[in-house]
């Protein structure tokens, strides 16, 4: 199973491919198509759903995710002063021996330089944040940074982000005339439909003999799409309920 809400990055196939054009955009894994195989992404560049099965996946990268502000570090802030640290461990080396019980004012050992700058957090829908901390030295690991995103932390901060994509994902086909009454995309496949039947004449309008029953009707909806899973269009049927018929009284 993959990760919800990372980023990856589609393959670009087909005859529609041109040499010069990117072989890849960068997406984001939405879930798994249920009326073909592939996997359901939002293009980060058309901003439409489409399915594919060219997907390279980047499961610990979520773009539009903004990092908790009580995180935000930067490569100035994460610098230890390593001439002050070296001094202090000079002295207390060329005193250990006279003084094997002298106390050193440990304090001095996690001190690091604050700066005066104004942090501002990540501006929300832009940035990509991966679980890795950037710009920290790696060279010396400070004990009061986090290279990681605290697990208490990730709930709170996923809310508007899976909203966001719960609001680009593609609508479901509607299962009755109410459901279907509700859009005006359906409304006009269901006149389209109408008008299709009238001009081809496909029924005649008569009295009902008497003794006898009508026979119900259904509308059926159904979306098609393109092969990258993209609405083509909203298609409408009207069908007949002829498992209802008694042969000889309807």
């Amino acid at each position: 199973m993959r990760v919800f809400g990372c980023l990856c990055y589609v393959t670009v196939t087909g005859p529609n491919a041109v040499k010069l054009d990117p072989r890849a955009f960068k997406a984001i894994f939405l879930g798994y198509a249920s009326t073909q195989k592939g996997y359901k992404v939002y293009n980060l560049s058309t901003h439409k759903v489409i399915v594919s099965r060219d997907v390279i996946f980047y499961e610990s990268v979520f773009p539009y995710l903004s990092t908790p502000s009580n995180i935000l570090v930067n490569e100035q802030d994460s610098q230890v002063d390593l001439h002050s640290l070296s001094d202090i461990v000079d002295h207390h080396d060329n005193n250990e021996d006279s003084d094997k019980h002298a106390d050193v004012d440990m304090s001095e050992l996690g001190k690091c330089r604050t700066s005066k700058r104004s942090k501002t957090k990540s501006t929300w829908l832009n940035d990509y944040v991966s679980n890795a901390v950037s710009g920290v030295n790696k060279h010396f690991t400070s004990p009061h940074l986090r290279d990681t995103f605290p697990f208490t932390e990730l709930p709170n901060s996923l809310v508007p982000y899976a909203a966001f994509l719960a609001n680009i994902a593609d609508e479901q086909e509607p299962c009755s005339y109410k459901q279907a009454s509700g859009s005006k995309k359906w409304i006009q496949a269901i006149d389209k439909e109408l008008q299709a039947l009238k001009e081809t004449a496909t029924w005649d309008l008569v009295d009902l003999p008497k003794g006898k029953k009508l026979i119900g009707c259904k509308w059926v909806y159904k979306i098609k799409r393109n092969p990258d899973g993209i609405v083509k269009r909203y298609k409408t049927r009207l069908v007949a309920k002829g498992f209802t018929q008694i042969e000889g009284g309807d």
